[in-house]
């Protein structure tokens, strides 16, 4: 959508507010510190006319598609003011997803954003189909598209979809890098922060093995390496720092060996909470 307080009607606020059972006198307060306001520009000592600001607010069953076999169906993922919608390729679904993007804006004011409006069709798609799709949507079709820091793509991902994380890594590591850290700085530094940049992607993405490689790689460097940017010295082997304290370990957390659990935990969730 596009950005807040562009359209947004002030009576969607208030009947919204209305609906969820807040009381009136509540609702009075609230709308008389955001209603629109007049503003009064003063120009070679005189002032304008009022000027009426006009803006909104902050908006941060058969729909749908399945990512497993015994779960719910998702249709849509909301984050701030960037909407997500999944659907399966039928054109009556995608006629009832366009039935009610216009209703929304109808009701609401607001308007599609179609600089950041883009949409992916399965393989599995044949290209008549493909092109009614994008007719009737009126939107264009991509092959691959960034949500948040996530590559979405109708292909397997490759190495390369993943070196945003190597970027992300080595601009900290820049960003570190004309400070001197004492060794247990480093040490404490790389526990709770670098070492947890990768967690989002793998908790939904399957990265490959050389990527999550050279990220601890970029991990041990920081340790040992000298303030100089020159390589330093390995005093401890990087097990044993990975083992917790009650072991002798400053329990820094491994890439590499955190991949098969985080999976693990991503289909046991998918499985038991089917809802």
């Amino acid at each position: 959508m596009e950005q807040a307080y562009d359209n947004m009607c002030w009576k969607t606020l208030y009947e919204m507010m209305s609906r969820m059972g807040f009381l009136e006198k509540f609702m009075n307060l609230v709308m008389e510190c955001i209603m629109e306001p007049r503003f009064s520009v003063i120009i070679d000592g005189g002032l304008s006319k009022w000027i009426m600001g006009k803006s909104g607010f902050h908006q941060g069953k058969d729909l749908g598609i399945k990512i497993a076999l015994r779960v719910q169906k998702v249709s849509h993922l909301l984050c701030a003011d960037d909407v997500l919608l999944l659907s399966d390729a039928k054109l009556k679904s995608i006629k009832k997803v366009k039935s009610i993007l216009s209703d929304y804006c109808g009701w609401t004011g607001e308007r599609l954003n179609h600089k950041k409006f883009a949409m992916i069709i399965g393989k599995t798609v044949e290209r008549r189909r493909m092109k009614k799709i994008a007719r009737i949507m009126g939107i264009k079709v991509v092959e691959e598209l960034d949500y948040y820091g996530t590559k979405m793509a109708v292909r397997r991902l490759r190495k390369a979809d993943f070196q945003i994380l190597l970027d992300k890594s080595l601009k900290l590591l820049n960003a570190w890098g004309n400070r001197y850290i004492s060794l247990v700085g480093k040490l404490v530094s790389a526990k709770t922060i670098f070492c947890n940049l990768p967690l989002f992607l793998m908790s939904h993405s399957l990265i490959p093995l050389s990527i999550l490689k050279e990220f601890e790689k970029h991990y041990r460097n920081f340790i040992w390496n000298n303030p100089d940017g020159t390589h330093g010295l390995n005093y401890l082997a990087w097990e044993e720092l990975c083992k917790p304290r009650a072991l002798g370990g400053w329990g820094l957390p491994s890439a590499v060996s955190s991949m098969e659990p985080m999976r693990a935990k991503f289909a046991w969730n998918l499985v038991e909470r089917s809802n």
